[in-house]
């Protein structure tokens, strides 16, 4: 399944485990207000805070985290294939 989103990316985590194991966890929003969570374990290049981005990647379920205004925002989680920069 193919996933092609414009979204503008407000969070980015890496995480090194192991030598060989790099785990990337993006969250980003579409112009919706929805949120998506996608787990890439791979570099996600020059990707930074605030850019667009378009992903590919499979659905994997829904997962939900605290937010800064003391709620939970629940969103949908995506096992990533690939992500790249979209124009500003």
């Amino acid at each position: 399944m193919e996933i092609q989103v414009p979204q503008a990316l407000l969070h980015l985590s890496k995480n090194n485990k192991m030598l060989l194991l790099i785990s990337i966890k993006l969250h980003v929003i579409d112009n919706n207000f929805q949120s998506y969570q996608i787990l890439m374990f791979k570099s996600t290049g020059d990707i930074l805070q605030e850019d667009k981005v378009r992903f590919w990647g499979v659905p994997a379920g829904s997962s939900s985290f605290s937010n800064v205004s003391g709620g939970t925002t629940n969103v949908q989680l995506f096992v990533g294939a690939h992500v790249e920069k979209q124009g500003k």
